[in-house]
Order: C-alpha cells, then sequence, then structure tokens
C-alpha cells in the first residue's frame, strides 16, 4: 500500500526515504518471527527489548523522583523524540519489563526488571503526555482484564492507587490531564486542533483513495487545511491512524487496522492454549504471562497512539512480530507435547510386554 502511494506523493524524496525505512523494518520483524522459534529466544527478545529501552525510562524515573517531579519536554531519539512519542513508548515497554520479570530465571534480573515498572510508569507522568496517560490507562485495564486471578491484580491497582497521593507529581499535572474532558468548553487550542487535523486526513483520503506517500501528511496539509491556516502550516496528523489512512489510503488503513486487530485475537488464542492440560506448568505460565504483556503493549499504543503520528515506531512494528512468534511457539508447544507424552507411553508399554520369542517358550522349557 505504500509503494502504491509513492506514485501519487506529494514529495517523493520523504516518500522514498520512509519506504527504505519500512522496508529495513519490515526485513527485521520478518527475521525476528523466523529466528525467535523457541521459549528461550522468545524470552531473549523481550528481555534485550525491555531492558535496552527501560533502561532509559526507568533512570527517568528516578530523574523526576528525586527532583521532586521533573517534567520532561522531550524524548530519546527515532519516533520517540519528543514528550508525546516518549510517552506511548514508556507505556509499551512498561509491559514487556513486567513479561521480563515474570520469565526470568535468575532473580537479580527480575527484581530489576520489576523495580523498572513503577520508575517507567512515573516518567511517562512526567512528560506530561495526556496521550501517554490515556495509553496507560488503557493498557492497565486490559492487562487487569487478561489476569486469570483478576482479584490479585484488581487488589494491587487498588494499592498503587492508594500510594499515589504520596508520590510527587509533576506541579500541574492533574490540571493538564482535566483539558481532555473540558477542552471544548477552554478553547483549548492543542486539542481542537487535532480534530480539525484528523478531518483534514479524512479529506486527503477522499481525495486520494490511494494514499498521499508515507510521511507526506505535512506536505499535502495547507492543500486540504479549509480552515486556511488557522491552527499554521505544514502541520502534523497528531493520529497514528489518520496518518495511515491519509498516506496509505483506505488499503492501507485497513490492513493496518487488521494487522492491530489480529494481533489482539492471537493474544488471546495464547492465551487459551495456555490452559491446555497436556502443557507443563512453566510452559502453560510462560504462554500466559507473555501474552498478557504483549496485549498490554498493544493496548497502549491503540490507546496513545490515537494522539499521535507513531504508525511506523520500532517498537510497535516488533510487537507485531513477537505476536506471531508466540503464536507459532504456542502452536508448536501444544502438538509437541501430546506427542511425546505417547511416545513416553508407547515405550512405557513396549518395555513392560515381553518378546514374541519369550512368550513362545513354554515355563517348563526355561
Amino acid at each position: 500500500a505504500a509503494v502504491i502511494a509513492q506514485f501519487t506523493a506529494f514529495n517523493t524524496a520523504t516518500g522514498w526515504f520512509w519506504l527504505d525505512f519500512l522496508s529495513r523494518l519490515l526485513i527485521v520483524c520478518l527475521l525476528c518471527i523466523s529466528l525467535t522459534n523457541t521459549r528461550e529466544r522468545f524470552y531473549t527478545v523481550i528481555a534485550v527489548v525491555a531492558g535496552s529501552f527501560g533502561f532509559h525510562t526507568a533512570k527517568a524515573g528516578v530523574s523526576s523522583l528525586m527532583g521532586g517531579g521533573l517534567r520532561f519536554s522531550e524524548g530519546l531519539a527515532g519516533a520517540f523524540i519528543d514528550n508525546n512519542g516518549y510517552a506511548i513508548g514508556m507505556v509499551m515497554v512498561l509491559w514487556l519489563l513486567v513479561g521480563a520479570s515474570q520469565n526470568s530465571a535468575n532473580k537479580w534480573l527480575r527484581r530489576g526488571f520489576l523495580a523498572a515498572v513503577p520508575l517507567t510508569a512515573f516518567a511517562a507522568i512526567s512528560t506530561f503526555s495526556r496521550g501517554g496517560f490515556i495509553g496507560l490507562v488503557a493498557s492497565t485495564l486490559v492487562f487487569v482484564v487478561l489476569q486469570r486471578r483478576r482479584t490479585i491484580a484488581v487488589s494491587v491497582l487498588l494499592v498503587f492507587l492508594l500510594m499515589l497521593p504520596l508520590v510527587p507529581l509533576p506541579e500541574g499535572y492533574t490540571e493538564r490531564l482535566r483539558t481532555i474532558q473540558t477542552y471544548d468548553e477552554e478553547q483549548e487550542s492543542s486539542a481542537l486542533s487535532r480534530l480539525h487535523f484528523w478531518r483534514v486526513a479524512v479529506a486527503m483520503a477522499q481525495d486520494n483513495p490511494l494514499g498521499v506517500g508515507l510521511f507526506n501528511y505535512e506536505f499535502a496539509y495547507d492543500r486540504y487545511d479549509f480552515l486556511d491556516g488557522e491552527f499554521g502550516r505544514r502541520r502534523s496528523v497528531h493520529s497514528s491512524f489518520f496518518q495511515v489512512l491519509a498516506e496509505t489510503g483506505f488499503f492501507g488503513a485497513l490492513v493496518y487496522f487488521w494487522m492491530i486487530a489480529y494481533s489482539l485475537l492471537v493474544v488471546l488464542r495464547v492465551k487459551r492454549r495456555s490452559k491446555g492440560p497436556s502443557l507443563e506448568p512453566g510452559d502453560a505460565r510462560f504462554l500466559e504471562t507473555s501474552a498478557n504483556a504483549l496485549g498490554a503493549a498493544m493496548a497502549g499504543f491503540i490507546g496513545g497512539g490515537a494522539f499521535i503520528a507513531l504508525a511506523l515506531n520500532d517498537l510497535t512494528w516488533l510487537l507485531f512480530a513477537l505476536t506471531a512468534s508466540l503464536d507459532r511457539i504456542s502452536a508448536a508447544m501444544c502438538v509437541k507435547t501430546p506427542i511425546q507424552a505417547a511416545g513416553i507411553a508407547g515405550l512405557l508399554m513396549s518395555s513392560a510386554r515381553p518378546s514374541e520369542p519369550e512368550r513362545a517358550v513354554s515355563p517348563a522349557g526355561r
């Protein structure tokens, strides 16, 4: 869909640049699916992704706490270079940290991953990103719903909420969140502009059903801005989903939405497989906790990504790849276990049966 949209791109150089980026990203994801084919390799990938990103987010959380609630107005680099993108990345990696902690055999690694979880959550709050807050709430609710023992998860969530007043929240954070509901009454320009940018994206898609080209929304914005620059020129779409719609057209949007929906369906399928009676307890726990982590991380992107153009961020596409890998690993586990059990049972039966020559010899003959 992106290649087709390139033929009608408003800025071909930008389109080719991001097509190159997307092709490399797809190759990495396909290699990830092919190579991540065992439980051990899956955990290694999760631990590396969570640890490399989580190191920075945990450090940011410590800095904010020690500073009495510092505010981060910038991010790291790449797709997470600003505070909004950084917040969405934090929300996604937070649940990968949880999954890595639950499946780590090393107690120090397990404790390190677990300690990074609340620090990452506080760092996401310190970005003052409303999209990050929505993503954090959405992913937490999904994580609680996915738990087999929801009472324990709800209890932990209540303890966290009770301890929240003791944490030094950044000054002005609660006032910032109130604008989510009252933006229309207060004429909050940032939130109102987003609604306008989304309408412009729909107009682009209607006029260009095949899309305007990857990251070409900004180049096409001025032509379709029916308010004639009221919110500025060459603006961003501020939504991953409307970004895909405008830049790759209706077909690209359909494919992208289906990838997200199917990932969530795969998470539910893996959870169903984890309840199989033939699975070892360790394998069943691995499948369930990994599915919960991926599902919550994807929910964080859905909630927060609706308010920032992050359709091509590396972490979301790695979630697609890891979900596919987990689907294949879980299917192999469910097929392998009954065959192994049948093989062991057959071996025991054959060893207990006398051979044909032995049964032919009478007791007297012995």
